[in-house]
C-alpha cells in the first residue's frame, strides 16, 4: 500500500524487502554513500539529488534519476 501511495512501480524491490531509499543531503555525501554501496557489493545503485536507492537486485546496474 505505501510503494503505490508514494508512486513506486508494482513488483518494486521494496516490497520483496529487497531495495532501500537513502536521503542524501549533499554531493560529497552521496559520493561517499555510492562509493561505500559499491565496496559492500550492493549490485543495483540509483543515483537521485535526494536520496539514493540500493538494491540486491541483479544484473549489477548504476543509474541517476532525471
Amino acid at each position: 500500500k505505501h510503494n503505490a501511495e508514494v508512486g513506486g512501480v508494482e513488483r518494486s524491490d521494496h516490497t520483496k524487502g529487497m531495495a532501500v531509499d537513502v536521503v542524501c543531503f549533499n554531493a560529497p555525501q552521496r559520493k561517499l554513500m555510492v562509493k561505500a554501496a559499491y565496496e559492500c557489493g550492493i549490485p543495483t545503485i540509483g543515483v537521485s539529488k535526494s536520496f539514493l536507492h540500493l538494491s540486491l537486485s541483479t544484473p549489477p546496474r548504476l543509474f541517476t534519476y532525471d
